[in-house]
């Protein structure tokens, strides 16, 4: 079971990806008023911060410990399974509604207009 789940965990990973990889194609040729790279920065510097703290606690502390009994651990990954096909329907919702105007950095471009409707 825990297999299973695994296995659909990284198909619909590996979907999501596939959907966003026209968005250069789709934003070729705009152009940016102001990059907002200080803003991106920060935020990844908050994602390295946990990565490196998981790191730490893992393979320095050893706190490699089960949140649940043996017997629960395939509802736990069920649960998670259901939780990241919330997570990409909306990521995909938001992306298809956004159109062109869909783009991975902050930034505003010539032309850009605001979305309000959507997910």
């Amino acid at each position: 079971m825990l297999e299973t789940l695994r296995h659909a965990c990284l198909v619909l990973c590996s979907l999501v990806v596939l959907l966003f990889l026209d968005a250069p194609f789709q934003t070729l040729g705009q152009r940016y008023v102001t990059q907002r790279s200080r803003e991106r920065f920060t935020l990844l510097t908050f994602e390295l911060d946990l990565v490196v703290l998981w790191a730490i606690a893992v393979f320095y502390f050893h706190w490699d410990r089960r949140l649940l009994p043996r017997g629960l651990e395939p509802a736990l990954a069920a649960l998670g399974l259901l939780v990241l096909l919330a997570g990409a329907t909306l990521t995909v919702r938001a992306k298809l509604r956004l159109g062109r105007w869909f783009s991975a950095t902050f930034g505003v471009k010539e032309g850009h207009r605001l979305i309000t409707d959507g997910p």
